[in-house]
């Protein structure tokens, strides 16, 4: 058992504070989507691959049955999910997204879309399909497509399926950047400066500890969420982890609102001035605004 004066305590302890004050932060953001964290959680695991059982999904989320059956009744109440009699055996549901389930993470069709025009392709120029993931992985190596757009680590999954006969087209570098914004309340915003100053610095000491650990933020990411460390790597080499508020950022998040705004997923612009106090990041580290 861990003590106080085990060298590890502080890390570990510091390291839940973070999680418990993200979490909550991240509660609040959801509120307007009308989704809960738990909910968000059982669409990004099925978003990366559906077509499970709802066994599978609770080992995913190490739940227990009885409570990812009400989670996945709600999700079906709201429309994001259905439930899909498996033609194999009938007493056994597939848990499937629905169209307004996937529309959730629709921006990776902005990546598809300047992926096409760089060759000077559009939508309308070829046969696209709506596959899960999986399937995007088997239906290339028998020939049934001739190529998918997906997030890591599919692309990895193919050419350890497909060998030679499959090869990269492109990464995402030049197509998309992924931003994760730090949401918090109005009210804390303006009456409690030292709790909004203290998440950021948290998460600045997180970012340090992931770019000079990589071997030990590896492992730790790899038993969390049960994903091969060979994955786990590959994943944070690839990514640029940092706090910043700039222009990159601005014009990324302008761009992937003003393609939903195309497609009716937003209604607005992005309101820079009343929306984002980057003032905060300032205060932790002048750098972090440039």
């Amino acid at each position: 058992m861990m003590t106080p004066e085990d060298p590890h305590w502080k890390l570990f302890a510091f390291a839940s504070g973070i999680y418990l004050k993200s979490r909550r932060l991240a509660e609040e953001s959801l509120k307007p989507l009308n989704m809960t964290w738990p909910q968000f959680g059982a669409l990004l695991n099925l978003n990366m691959g559906d077509g499970i059982t709802q066994r599978e999904l609770a080992d995913r989320l190490e739940g227990d049955a009885t409570t990812t059956m009400v989670l996945c009744d709600s999700l079906e109440k709201k429309g994001w999910l259905d439930r899909v009699k498996d033609p194999s055996d009938r007493r056994v549901n597939r848990l499937v997204l629905t169209e307004e389930g996937r529309d959730i993470f629709a921006k990776g069709a902005l990546v598809a879309a300047k992926f096409l025009a760089v060759y000077g392709l559009t939508f309308q120029d070829v046969d696209l399909k709506n596959l899960r993931p999986t399937e995007m992985v088997v239906a290339l190596d028998r020939g049934d497509i001739d190529g998918f757009i997906v997030w890591q680590p599919f692309g990895w999954r193919a050419l350890k399926v497909s060998g030679n006969k499959v090869h990269i087209l492109e990464t995402g570098a030049k197509y998309f950047a992924n931003h994760m914004i730090i949401s918090t309340r109005k009210d804390i915003v303006q009456n409690d400066a030292d709790a909004v100053i203290a998440e950021i610095k948290g998460m600045a000491k997180a970012v340090d500890f992931v770019n000079n650990n990589l071997d030990e933020a590896t492992k730790i990411v790899g038993d969390f969420f049960k994903i091969p460390y060979d994955d786990v790597k590959k994943f944070l080499v690839s990514m640029e982890l940092g706090l910043a508020y700039n222009k990159e950022l601005r014009n990324d998040m302008d761009e992937v609102n003003n393609f939903m705004m195309t497609r009716g997923k937003s209604k607005a612009a992005i309101d820079w001035k009343n929306q984002f106090a980057p003032q905060f990041l300032e205060a932790v580290n002048p750098n972090f605004l440039k």
